[in-house]
């Protein structure tokens, strides 16, 4: 079970989980992505890119840096499974308002996309229980060395939204980034329910 940042001490709880819909909803947010300057606008080639083009910008940014580890790759991970099942949603709406590609569909070929698109995001939500599952197990003891390192540097005091912000997104990131703290803190805390 979950034990919710709810206040910032000297010792703060720490989340002994994530659920992949906790995560999406944080990086997703309702407000504004800060965008960095520094990376560079690639073009994906849109609805007929290459297949790999994205899996390669990734290979190009892990091998360029001085490494990921574990728990930024399953984010990454439930990140990019969930981005999957919206464009699958994306898909299925699409299809049901008979929208291109599937305005020329015959019926039948409509209820079979519509079962195999189906079929496929049962499939990504059990994926996506068990990323939780390996995050469960991961998070407490990586989330504690990380709140230990923010501890030794006096990052751990001050508001929930904050720390919260140091915790998932590192002081190093953005300076290479060339972003402001407060505009990732922004994005993170986005219309949270301030009780």
């Amino acid at each position: 079970m979950a034990c919710p940042l709810s206040a910032v001490t000297d010792s703060p709880q720490i989340p002994d989980s994530i659920s992949a819909s906790e995560l999406s909803a944080l990086l997703n947010g309702g407000s504004q992505l800060p965008l960095s300057s520094v990376l560079p606008s690639l073009n994906f080639g849109g609805l007929v890119g290459g297949v790999c083009d994205l899996q390669f910008a990734i290979n190009q940014l892990i091998c360029s840096s001085n490494g990921v580890n574990i728990v930024q790759v399953l984010c990454a991970a439930i990140h990019l499974v969930n981005e999957l099942d919206s464009s699958m949603l994306a898909q299925l709406h699409n299809l049901e308002q008979r929208l291109p590609p599937y305005d020329q569909a015959d019926e039948q070929d409509a209820q079979l996309l519509k079962r195999y698109i189906g079929q496929n995001r049962r499939g990504l939500q059990g994926s996506l229980m068990h990323l939780e599952s390996v995050m469960t197990v991961l998070m407490p003891t990586f989330a504690q060395e990380r709140v230990s390192l923010l501890r030794q540097r006096g990052q751990v005091n001050g508001d929930l939204p904050t720390f919260r912000s140091r915790l998932l997104i590192s002081d190093e990131l953005l300076s290479d980034l060339e972003i402001a703290r407060q505009a990732v803190t922004d994005y993170l805390h986005h219309d949270e329910d301030p009780s």
